[in-house]
């Protein structure tokens, strides 16, 4: 005879207490050390995102161009309110790095979005590490 499976009753909040850390995380910003110092790159909101991949397209057709040497004109900001100068190949390989880092917390996010889903009870909800597994 097969175990009764309590349906979780749980999963709607453990849902969006995993969509809650994920944007957390995001939150935090992308950690990166520039001019020495401990600093993140702001992507809360869908305008940092795409304002990031937008520079990382305007490196990479500035080192195309053989101009990655070059001091970008403007300088990159960090949710310190700390401003850094670099040129194009150097903020063309920050941006790979954030794209990366982001490309990890989504998988995370979608590892514990596909546990939750697959928790037979409230217990295996809870049993959900909502710390583990982020870049």
């Amino acid at each position: 005879r097969r175990p009764l499976l309590v349906r979780p009753t749980f999963l709607p909040r453990r849902l969006i207490q995993i969509d809650a850390r994920y944007d957390a995380v995001l939150a935090e910003g992308f950690p990166v050390v520039l001019g020495g110092n401990n600093e993140t790159l702001q992507l809360a909101r869908d305008v940092d995102r795409t304002n990031w991949l937008t520079l990382l397209g305007i490196c990479d057709e500035a080192m195309a161009a053989d101009m990655g040497d070059v001091t970008m004109p403007a300088k990159v900001q960090c949710t310190s309110g700390n401003e850094y100068e670099m040129t194009f190949a150097e903020a063309s390989w920050m941006i790979r790095e954030l794209r990366a880092w982001g490309i990890s917390a989504d998988a995370n996010w979608r590892r514990m979005v596909k546990l939750a889903k697959a928790a037979r009870n409230d217990d295996e909800l809870r049993a959900i590490d909502l710390s583990e597994g982020w870049p």
